[in-house]
């Protein structure tokens, strides 16, 4: 039984695993680094869009209650990279779990991208609510089934979908990234189910190998 040549081919599909992951890594970095300016945009594009939607409300305040509302949004701005890290930072990133032979069986990379897709989706409106909790507080936004904000688990989020376009510069940026990211996981589900086999066929060699010699 050739060992030699079973355990170069889990050395090798280990060392393409390992630079997948590697490339996993990096994008996570590009999300992270992309993330707050495109919030910031977004949340420009929101807070022109209220004004202009809600210009009676805007007045009301006075020039006092605007004034404190603008540093609010400034300071929320400027946490933006914060908020960020902190969010990316809990996410359980497909590409650096390892799944066992069994969830191998019964997963495929769509499964993974829809999943992170939706987690990433909820991050970005997550972040976007803390300024959307400043508007409803006060009085230029509310929430109800015809609003662009609601209520979850206690915080008020973004309601509708990601804007990949309108409104936002970097939105086109962001959908790019989430593709390369998609296509990483393809490469990744490929190369941890070539990687269990390397080691199951060396098991299983080896297996046979103390069967022939008892």
């Amino acid at each position: 039984m050739d060992f030699q040549k079973l355990d170069d081919a889990i050395q090798k599909a280990e060392s393409e695993l390992k630079n997948i992951r590697s490339r996993g890594d990096v994008n996570v970095v590009e999300f992270f680094e992309l993330i707050p300016e495109f919030l910031n945009e977004w949340a420009s594009y929101l807070v022109k869009k209220t004004i202009e939607s809600n210009p009676i409300g805007v007045n009301k305040l006075g020039i006092e209650r605007v004034s404190i509302l603008k540093k609010k949004i400034s300071e929320y701005i400027q946490s933006l990279p914060e908020l960020t890290k902190k969010h990316i930072d809990a996410i359980k990133w497909p590409h650096q779990v390892d799944l066992s032979n069994e969830e191998l069986k019964n997963i495929y990379s769509s499964d993974l991208e829809r999943n992170i897709s939706a987690i990433m989706d909820n991050v970005l409106r997550t972040i976007i609510g803390h300024l959307g909790e400043m508007l409803v507080e006060f009085g230029l936004a509310k929430i109800d089934q015809y609003s662009e904000w609601k209520e979850s688990n206690g915080r008020i989020c973004y309601a509708y979908g990601i804007p990949d376009q309108y409104g936002v510069a970097k939105g086109p940026q962001l959908k790019v990234l989430k593709e390369k990211y998609r296509g990483i996981l393809d490469l990744y589900v490929k190369a941890l189910k070539d990687f269990k086999k390397a080691e199951e066929d060396k098991k299983i060699a080896e297996a046979k190998s103390l069967w022939a010699q008892a």
